[in-house]
């Protein structure tokens, strides 16, 4: 299984601690129960391999934020299963089976389906099983701080326009904004961005009253696709500004809808530390791009075919094919001679000359914050450093460099995930085997699997797969100890 494979799985299996267990992670470890598998069945045990919640479910998903696992019974087909959600002790909180379609658990509740007739209804449950909303709405989505999105109540589908507007409402089910938006964001800090049609679809926003805040008479904000969708962040409304468009051009507004950067700009990117890149095209109808600070004024003068957010108080900047670095006065800090260079991280950044995109990263340099050459490296390629070690590539070996271009771990694995947060990386040896090991290149894991994806690392446990088919075909989980929470 190639590393691209392995990354959405391993996003998927990534497992958070509750924000009020990290403060004793051991006592949150001693409690935290591991899925077990016998054969083609799975249960849970706890760290000491002992069965909790007996092994009978056809599929299971790691215990939430809430103590709630996701579980199914049924074939081995995903077709064949029917899902509910358990307890720590195994109670069924959502019995397995009542409901056609479950979501996952956000804010507290989750969404449900059931069918009536040749429809499909969605409602809302909450965290003991009640339902909190019934099932007569679709298009219902969780968007946060208790809010929820409706489509339509009571008619089926078939008699209305799947894309017909939307509202809001809460837990209690009660109408916080009537259907009368075509999209609507995920709310953070309190705000949301909706979109209305006018004599054309026009952008503004609400609180999580449903009180409109900055008025819809904008083309967009932010961004179009994120009016809807789950990409909005709370980056995008940093330091209390946020971009706006008007006919094809952009500024920034602040949470009252008072405008402080004029809409002039023909690109705009969010605040980040006071400071945003924007462009706007010259004679040519070519995008140059500056910087500017909250009021507006340009620290960077729009003169250069590139500008990035500020790193380290640095913006990596380009010009006629050269890079640089601006520092947050409007000062060129690093002069333009590089023909490659990334943005500062962890106080350095990865520059080049005679080097591009579609190179190796031999003859590359790091440098610190005054320009300095910090060290010069010979590998095909040098990856960002995690935990204090950077994942690198020669003649198609991987090895680990310290922050002092020192080699730590040899060039001996035929792939490697980056270290991460304790101490230990999942690499692969000659003979395409994975196994685990530390920052002393100390083998803690044997090499005996086709697959390890590390579940989190800062609880030592592990999951291990046979062959290319993730779900169906896995081996089962395993501790940084080498406990295996399976049996053959």
């Amino acid at each position: 299984m190639t590393l691209s494979k392995l990354i959405p799985i391993l996003l998927l299996f990534s497992l958070s601690i509750p924000g009020n267990a990290q403060e004793n992670l051991d006592e949150f470890l001693e409690t935290q129960l591991v899925p077990y598998r016998i054969g083609n069945s799975w249960g849970f045990a706890n760290r000491n391999r002992e069965i909790i919640i007996p092994v009978r479910f056809s599929k299971v998903e790691i215990f939430n934020e809430y103590g709630l696992a996701k579980v199914a019974l049924g074939g081995p087909n995903e077709s064949d299963r029917v899902y509910g959600y358990i307890d720590r002790s195994g109670k069924e909180i959502i019995k397995i089976g009542k409901y056609r379609g479950i979501g996952e658990f956000e804010d507290s509740v989750a969404a449900f389906s059931i069918r009536k007739g040749d429809t499909s209804f969605g409602g809302m449950i909450d965290l003991s099983g009640n339902e909190i909303i019934p099932p007569e709405y679709q298009g219902l989505k969780i968007l946060g701080e208790g809010l929820i999105r409706f489509q339509i109540k009571h008619f089926p589908r078939k008699y209305i326009n799947v894309k017909d507007k939307f509202g809001i409402i809460d837990k209690e089910n009660n109408i916080v904004l009537p259907a009368e938006y075509y999209c609507i964001s995920r709310f953070i800090n309190g705000m949301a961005i909706v979109k209305k049609k006018f004599s054309e679809l026009r952008s503004g926003m609400i609180n999580n009253k449903g009180e409109v805040i900055i008025p819809l008479i904008y083309r967009a904000i932010v961004n179009d696709y994120h009016c809807g969708g789950s990409r909005l962040r709370e980056e995008h409304f940093n330091e209390g500004l946020i971009a706006v468009q008007l006919d094809d051009k952009w500024g920034f507004v602040d949470f009252e809808g008072k405008l402080i950067v004029p809409i002039e700009y023909d690109y705009v990117f969010h605040f980040e530390n006071g400071f945003a890149t924007v462009g706007m095209k010259n004679e040519e109808d070519i995008l140059i791009y500056g910087l500017i600070d909250k009021k507006g004024d340009l620290i960077v003068p729009l003169e250069y075919d590139w500008i990035g957010r500020p790193y380290s108080g640095l913006a990596l900047t380009k010009k006629i094919d050269k890079y640089g670095y601006f520092n947050m006065k409007g000062e060129l800090a690093i002069p333009f001679k590089y023909d490659y260079a990334l943005k500062f991280e962890h106080g350095m950044a990865k520059v080049g000359i005679n080097k591009t995109a579609e190179t190796t990263d031999k003859n590359m340099s790091f440098i610190d914050s005054t320009g300095e050459e910090i060290f010069a490296f010979e590998y095909d390629y040098v990856h960002p450093f995690h935990d204090g070690l950077a994942r690198v590539e020669k003649d198609e070996k991987y090895g680990f460099i310290d922050k002092k271009g020192i080699e730590v771990i040899p060039l001996i694995y035929e792939a490697t995930f980056e270290f991460l947060m304790g101490g230990y990386a999942v690499v692969m040896n000659d003979n395409m085997k994975w196994g685990i090991v530390d920052k002393a290149n100390k083998q803690v894991f044997p090499f005996e699997y086709e697959t390890i994806l590390p579940v989190h690392y800062s609880q030592g446990l592990f999951i291990i797969f046979n062959d290319d088919h993730p779900w169906d075909a896995k081996v089962g989980f395993i501790d940084i100890d080498g406990n295996k929470f399976f049996e053959k």
